[in-house]
């Protein structure tokens, strides 16, 4: 089965480029821990698409998450956190999320013989996500990848970008790291489109 990951599917704006590629899919799992974001992934209205109303990590909890109290809230807020430190300052909205551990959700879904593409934008997760499934083997089902390093966002987690780059250097699959000038550099292009031709 030919399967893609959105971990951190906001509103289902990655779903929905790839149901609009040319590259065919038999399912597309969205993994968005705000539940009230879920709306949008279900007006897509695809057979193909399986909502997940929790985000992967590094454990299984329930935990606070992040947003900036200076911007909307609900379904106009972005940049969803479970680092809160990614703000300048305390002005933040806090609430609870589920969480479940990306390695162990791995091992009960998805098959050594499924073709796995991945991509991964979760504001500040993606190291813990990616530590967890390369140290329990379950990275190796994954069979092309793009991430975006929300890390550098973080002033916690800055450090982990280069580490984690480093571990991605054993796997020999196609990896497309989002350069920082790319939502400037691609403008008006389908930026998922961008991607996924360039590596698949």
């Amino acid at each position: 089965m030919k399967i893609f990951l959105d971990i951190g599917a906001w509103k289902g704006d990655t779903a929905q480029s790839v149901l609009t590629s040319k590259h065919h899919f038999d399912k597309i799992y969205c993994f968005e821990p705000q539940k009230e974001l879920c709306k949008d992934i279900q007006a897509l209205n695809s057979n193909k698409i399986e909502i997940c109303e929790f985000g992967l990590w590094n454990k299984t909890c329930n935990t606070s998450i992040y947003t900036d109290a200076n911007k909307k809230v609900g379904r106009d807020s972005d940049g969803a956190t479970l680092y809160k430190d990614k703000f300048i300052d305390d002005h933040v909205n806090e609430k609870s999320v589920k969480m479940v551990k990306a390695s162990d959700w791995f091992r009960d879904n998805l098959k050594k013989a499924d073709y796995i593409v991945m991509k991964m934008n979760c504001e500040g997760s993606e190291c813990d996500i990616l530590d967890d499934l390369i140290d329990s083997g379950e990275f190796e089902k994954v069979d092309a990848l793009m991430v975006d390093f929300d890390v550098r966002k973080i002033v916690s987690q800055q450090y982990r970008e280069a580490e984690t780059v480093e571990r991605l250097k054993a796997f020999h699959i196609p990896i497309h790291s989002v350069d920082r000038y790319d939502q400037w550099r691609l403008r008006g292009l389908n930026r998922t489109h961008y991607w996924m031709d360039k590596i698949l």
